[in-house]
């Protein structure tokens, strides 16, 4: 094998590494991504975003917080130091129902028992 074709493998095994899994969400978790995104602690922008844009972060809270999800957080080394990329790429396409997810709290993230 070539050096170039060494060195190409050495890269996409690098890459590799950084893939996460897939997963499937039920609505309260993209819900709580947008309520997040919304409502930021401190000094962070708000961000408004749909359901699909906000379900990541939605699950990155729960997975870190949930004692129940605490075999995923091990098997993903979520921690404190972690860097996570999220990518959002929608909008409240659907105004009314972002109001409905965010003011008035459709899809409570409350189901999933701490």
């Amino acid at each position: 094998m070539e050096k170039n074709q060494q060195d190409e493998l050495k890269k996409l095994e690098q890459q590799r590494n950084k893939i996460i899994k897939l997963v499937s969400c039920p609505d309260y978790v993209a819900g709580r991504g947008m309520r997040i995104l919304a409502n930021p602690l401190g000094y962070d922008p708000h961000i408004i975003s749909g359901e699909s844009g906000a379900v990541g972060m939605g699950l990155v809270s729960l997975v870190a917080e949930n004692t129940l999800l605490k075999d995923v957080k091990e098997a993903l080394k979520l921690n404190q130091d972690s860097k996570i990329l999220i990518i959002s790429t929608e909008g409240d396409t659907d105004p009314d129902h972002y109001r409905k997810v965010v003011w008035d709290g459709a899809y409570p993230s409350v189901e999933l028992i701490f």
